[in-house]
This record gives structure tokens, sequence and C-alpha cells, in this order.
């Protein structure tokens, strides 16, 4: 009896104290045992005791237990307590309870990401989310129409397409977060989680607590666990309510409650946290940082549908291929907006959509798969394209031939007809022509001498806590510096050190009188005013620096980068993050600089975006300092020396050689070797 009641009571000494009380009174009426009055005698499975069967205790075992899974215990009634009304009112509080557990689960699913999600419910016919129809439009124009999806459990999607397109915001529209023509429902009960742009600034929590803060199933089977141990704590060893019991160890195991911790420190641990992190406060984090702690809290939250867009913009390769496994390996439906080929490679997808010349194409099948089959497209509509336009050739040709003589004319109008009627193939955006593909360059770097900036013997780090102490560098003119290291080391501050946002500790930062630098980073597109038009940012900006510079080449420089039409005349608010990432581009690519600093140029931009943007760093003749997880970007720029961050936090400095890149410079780096 002894070894049911250790391996039953696991959570509450109170539970304890009175089954054991309740079996010491037991073992008291045992001897001696009367003649029996009326009834039959009740044995323990584990024992000889032999007890009226007046009342009984009904212990739950664990399936462990090598007895059978309910041993009675006969028990005289006054050993029971209030096994009477309070048993019966017990009862009815563990009823409302579960009435209220289950108005909490739906009412949490709703409110599981009521911040970013505002879904509507409905008949889905089975589907975890229904489109209809559906049109998403961002100020006057719309980025598609005609989309049908049904988004059933288990899938794994793949939002992809150029910048622009449209993929957040039909990710978006997939949440509820904007108005849509057509139909848009998401299956009653279901829970959403939804990554946005936001972070965590502001919360007083720290990182640990931070990302186990929506842990609600857990939470939620937690509760119903207490209630259960609660009502036998107050005497009700009922079947039902031992039964109860059982029910709610099961459910609490199956949501991981006990193994809460060892999940938080995976995901945390996975996204490039150290040990002596877990606790600090959110406010000490950058921003980035912030930004890994809400990817955390969501991944841990487990909705049922979750939502990335661009999931991976802070984090390092290694962190890239922990979430690769992660989304691969996760038991709800998930749907991810990124241009990372390694994120899309490794997450195992089931389906990709493209979000291309304003419709959404929908494949089935690996990113791979995806890949082979859009070639077999595209060369269809290919074919299509040019046998359409022989045709119309071929009519066109007749009706200038003979469209004017009047013993074709009947024939002539016929034909004329028949073009009028042909409802035209548009030539796939992947085989447009490239040669005249929009192009840019940096202006010619002012002069500058040699020794253009240099830090030393510096220590410099956040809130009074040093992490670089006495660092040597020197940056000269001509030097293409490549800044390697894992995610955390501190490169974006060594970057801040370099252009003078953060104050040194201690020591001294050089700067040549002829010195023009000119700073890119992560933060830069967050900082833009949302409520102004893209052209008058950037131009304004531009003309700070030069008033020679003309709306026609700001123009052009943001359609080189994507912002092309009516884009560049978009309110920065209703943009995308991609699209507010080329905008802070434009804005620094105008102005000339002697030395340009970039934080993760390319991230939230597309594979084209990328290349062009390569191009035109490759011909820029003055010096560069680049930190960057993307191996090929970086390989690209052909970088003439390698800054390598060496030595523990507070106690670090750098390596710089001069020297080409190498195989071995990206060891801790492993997967980030796509756009």
């Amino acid at each position: 009896t002894l070894i049911i009641l250790k391996e039953m009571v696991w959570k509450s000494p109170m539970l304890c104290a009175s089954l054991l009380a309740c079996l010491l009174a037991s073992a008291a009426a045992f001897a001696p045992v009367p003649p029996l009055l009326a009834g039959k005698r009740s044995v323990c499975a584990k024992s000889s005791f032999v007890t009226p069967v007046s009342s009984t205790c009904s212990l739950a075992l664990p399936k462990s237990t090598p007895v059978s899974s309910t041993c009675r215990l006969g028990l005289p009634k006054s050993t029971l307590g209030r096994s009477g009304g309070g048993g019966r009112l017990a009862m009815m509080t563990l009823a409302d309870a579960k009435v209220e557990e289950k108005a909490e689960e739906k009412e949490e699913a709703v409110q599981l990401a009521k911040a970013d999600c505002n879904p509507t419910f409905g008949e889905t016919g089975g589907a975890m989310l229904l489109m209809n129809d559906v049109t998403v439009s961002r100020g006057p124009r719309d980025l598609m129409s005609g989309v049908n999806w049904r988004l059933m459990s288990g899938d794994r999607v793949g939002l992809v397409g150029p910048n622009g397109a449209g993929k957040s915001s039909l990710l978006s529209a997939a949440a509820g977060n904007i108005p849509v023509m057509g139909s848009v429902l998401v299956k009653p009960g279901v829970s959403m989680g939804y990554l946005i742009q936001t972070a965590v600034s502001g919360s007083k929590k720290s990182a640990w607590e931070e990302a186990g803060s929506q842990m609600h199933r857990i939470k939620r089977a937690e509760k119903e666990l207490d209630v259960a141990t609660k009502a036998i704590e107050d005497g009700d060893i009922s079947d039902e309510a031992l039964n109860l019991m059982t029910e709610a160890q099961e459910a609490f195991g199956a949501a991981g409650g006990y193994d809460v911790d060892a999940k938080i420190a995976s995901v945390l641990q996975g996204l490039g946290f150290e040990k002596e992190d877990y606790h600090k406060s959110c406010q000490d984090f950058s921003g980035g940082w912030q930004m890994k702690i809400a990817l955390a809290r969501l991944l841990l939250s487990e909705p049922d549908l979750l939502f990335l867009d661009e999931p991976t913009n802070h984090l390092d390769s290694a962190a890239k291929a922990w979430l690769s496994r992660f989304i691969a390996e996760y038991e709800g439906t998930v749907v991810i907006v990124s241009h990372e080929v390694s994120l899309l490679r490794g997450a195992a997808l089931t389906h990709v959509i493209e979000v291309r010349d304003e419709r959404a194409h929908q494949f089935r099948g690996s990113y791979s798969k995806f890949l082979v089959e859009r070639e077999e497209r595209v060369q269809r509509a290919q074919k299509e394209y040019e046998e359409q336009q022989k045709e119309i050739e071929k009519l066109e040709d007749y009706i200038t031939r003979f469209g004017a003589k009047a013993s074709h004319a009947a024939s002539a109008q016929s034909k004329k007809k028949a073009l009028d009627r042909i409802e035209r193939v548009e030539l796939p955006s992947e085989i447009s022509p490239t040669s005249g593909r929009p192009k840019f360059s940096f202006p010619r770097p002012p002069v500058c001498e040699t020794a253009m900036l240099s830090l030393s013997k510096a220590t410099f780090g956040w809130n009074n806590e040093a992490i670089y102490k006495d660092m040597d560098i020197e940056i000269e003119k001509g030097m293409r510096m490549c800044i390697l290291g894992p995610n955390g080391c501190g490169k974006s501050t060594l970057l801040s050190a370099l252009s003078g946002r953060l104050n040194l500790m201690s020591g001294t930062r050089k700067v040549s009188e002829q010195l023009d630098m000119g700073l890119f980073t992560q933060d830069l597109a967050q900082e833009l005013p949302l409520d102004r038009e893209a052209l008058a940012v950037v131009l304004e900006h531009a003309q700070r620096k030069d008033p020679n510079i003309i709306s026609e080449r700001a123009r052009a420089v943001m359609g080189a980068l994507g912002l092309t039409g009516s884009k560049a005349l978009q309110k920065i608010g209703t943009m995308s993050g991609g699209e507010k990432a080329r905008v802070a581009l434009s804005m620094f690519v105008l102005v000339p600089h002697n030395l340009l600093i970039l934080d993760e140029p390319s991230n939230h931009l597309d594979v084209g975006t990328v290349e062009v943007l390569t191009e035109a760093l490759q011909e820029y003749k003055g010096a560069m300092i680049v930190v960057t997880h993307n191996r090929h970007f970086c390989e690209l720029l052909h970088p003439t020396h390698v800054c390598k961050v060496v030595g523990e936090p507070g106690r670090q400095t750098v390596k710089v050689e001069a020297r080409d890149l190498a195989a071995s410079d990206w060891a801790d780096m492993i997967g980030d070797d796509d756009y």
C-alpha cells in the first residue's frame, strides 16, 4: 500500500497525509474483524485485509503499477471525513471546473495571440483555414486575386516570391489582420500564433519568463491537475474523483508539463541563448535578441496554426538550422514566409505557394520539388505564350494585308473578331528578359587619407558591462572587411563602437577629418516615418547631403531595388518588411560615402534584390565593413580582410587578417550558404 501511495502521490504533501490517515484508520478497523453483517467482503489485490464494503476508497494507480488499475481498500465511513455532502460538493466543484476550463480553452484559442491575430471563425469543412475567392490589396493596388486556399491540419507551407509581391499581406489576411474581398475562415477552437516584427521591448520579465509566458496548454493542464488534487485533499476519494486525478496527470504529462523547464531551455539554446542569458531582463537585450525571445515565446506556445514571417532575420546559421529542424518536427500546422533557401529546404514543406504575377500559385510537395515543377510550368507557359504570339501575328498580318480590300473585307473582319476574342497569355516573370534589369551604382567616394578609423585599447559594451576589452583595430583606405562570428558574439556591438554610436568605456577612437561614413543597420527600417510616402522620405534624406540629387535619380535607385512604379509613392506604413528595408537601403546608397558599414544588409531582401545590391557593392571603390551570416553574399564581395571575434565575453577582442575567405571561417556558422 505504501508503494502504491508513493507512486500515486507525486505532487501534494497534503494529499499524501490525507490518504495516509485513511489507511491508518482503515488498519485500525481491521482488528479484530467482526462477523459480516451483510453483503460480501472486498479483498485488496496486494493485501489480505478483509473489510466490510460499506464505503470504499478507490486508489487509481499509474499504469506501471504491477497490480490491477484500481485497488479498493474497504474503509469505515467514519474515516472518510467529507465523503457525504462534502464529497458531492467537491464533485460539483470538479464538474464546474471542467465547464470553466472548456470555456477557458476556447477563449485561450482566441486570445493566444490576440495582439497579433484577429481571425474569423466559421465552418471550414474540416480545414484549419479556408480562403474562397480572396483578393488581397495594399492601398489602391490589388496584390493578388482569386486566392482559393484550403490549409489542412499538419500542413507545412512555404510562402515564396519576390519582395512586394504580397507574401506578408497574404499571411496577414490569413491571420485576420487586414480586410480582404472574399471569405477567410478559421476552424472554431483553433489557436493561432503569428510572429510579427515587434519584439518584446518594454517587458520587465526575464528571457526565461517571457519565453514561457504563453505556454497555455501546459498551464491549462496544470490548473486541471490542481483542481483534481484539491478535491482529493478535501476528502473526496470516490471513483470519479480519482479517475479525474488520473486523467489530469496523463493530460499534464501529454502537454509536456513534466518537461517544461527542458522545453524552454531547448528552445532558448537552439536560438542561441547561453545559460547566463536566461534570467536577464528582456530590456537588457538588443532589438535582434528581443525578436528571438518573441520567437521563442511563440514556438513554446505551440499554437495549432503557427504563422512565421521572415523568422530567420536575426538568426545565425546554427539557429537557422535548429529552426528548420523544429519546424520539420512540429506537430501543428505551419506557414512560413521566407527567402532563406536553407530554411525552406530543411523545414520538410508539404506545400509551396508562390505569390507572383498577382496570383497565388500552389504547389504540392517539398521546396526542391517546387523548383522542378515551377520550371516545368514556366516552360509550358513560355511555349503557350510563343504559340499564341505566332497566332496573333498571323491574324494581325492578315488584317493588315487584306482589311482594306473589299473582296476580303468580310474575312478580315472575321479575323479581327477572332483576334479580339483571344485571352492574352502573359509572359511569366521568371523568363521575362533580364538583360534590361535595373541596376544602380554607389556614388563616387569622397577623397580620404589612408588611415580612416581606429580603436585603440578600447573597452566597450552595454549597460556598463564590458563585452570587448583592450581591443585594437584599424580601418584603412581600400579595405573590404568581413566580420565573422556566431550570433551573439558582439559583431553588431563592434559596429556600433566603430561608427561612434556606442561610447567607449575606456580607450580611444580616432577618425580622419576626411572620413564620410555611411551606416546601414537592421534598425533603420523600423525608424522610418510610417505616415509619409517612400519617395519623399528618400529624396529628403539624400538632399540633406547633396541638394543636387533629383527625383529621377531617387526613383531610379528605388526601382533598381524593386520599388518600381507606384510602389515608390506608397506610404511606408502600408509596406511589407522587405519593402521598408529597401526604402532604408535607397536612402543609404544615394549619398556618397568613403566608408560603408553594413549590418546584415541582405536581410528582408529577395534573391533578385540581393544580386543587384551585390553587383553595386562589387563595383564600389571605397572602404567597406560588413557583418553578415550569408556566406554566398559575403564571398561575392571579395573581402580583402577577415575579422574574427575571439575571446570570452567581457574580455573579447578581434583578430584581423589580410587574406581571402577560407572554408574554415564558417566552421561556427554551418548552414548559411544560401541567399
